[in-house]
């Protein structure tokens, strides 16, 4: 599906529900880095095909999900560490980003009068196609054996997954209209540039 169609977004929403009953869960989890660019030199072609697909998408996802989905509920989006902070490579992707965590925190009251959640994930480095060209293999080791991750490293998809499922359960069922990082200490602390 393309995720900046509106009527893309309502037909993944009708066909889940359609398939399976009802809506409980949706995880919004499209994004697109584009071009390494910094202000001066990012085009607008590459600013609006990163808006449309991380902020645009995310607003369409949103909008067909909470349509649906069920009391109790619970909607995830991803966001980025980016969204908590500036990147100066990657300006449209720092703004999208941070527009999602607006649009969840907007998103919470209306959604808490439906009994639905809603809360973002904010990765830092992660080893998926995005960034690594080919991703890298499934970790095969079971969550509660994951080796510690050294500050600021890079992580594997199924750590921020981990975050996912639990904030799709009932564990977090107080937590709504939260951007919560997942970047092994990435945006908590401020390196020194390099000499």
């Amino acid at each position: 599906m393309d995720v900046t169609q509106e009527a893309d977004n309502t037909r993944m929403v009708d066909e889940t529900v359609k398939k399976y009953g009802g809506l409980d869960i949706a995880f919004l989890n499209a994004g697109y880095y584009g071009d390494v660019a910094d202000i001066l030199s990012c085009s607008v072609a590459n600013f609006d095909k990163i808006i449309g697909i991380n902020l645009r998408g995310a607003f369409l996802g949103l909008k067909a999900a909470s349509a649906k989905v069920r009391s109790g509920g619970s909607i995830i989006i991803t966001s980025s560490a980016a969204g908590l902070m500036g990147f100066t490579e990657a300006p449209a992707y720092s703004a999208s980003k941070h527009g999602v965590v607006g649009l969840v925190k907007s998103a919470s009251a209306t959604l808490t009068k439906q009994g639905v959640r809603i809360n973002a994930i904010c990765p830092g480095n992660v080893s998926t196609n995005m960034v690594i060209p080919g991703g890298v293999p499934d970790l095969t080791t079971p969550p509660d054996q994951f080796a510690p991750i050294p500050h600021r490293a890079g992580s594997n998809p199924e750590h921020i997954a981990e975050v996912a499922l639990f904030l799709a359960g009932n564990r977090s069922v107080f937590m709504t209209g939260g951007a919560y990082p997942v970047d092994g200490g990435f945006v908590s602390s401020f390196g020194l540039p390099p000499s």
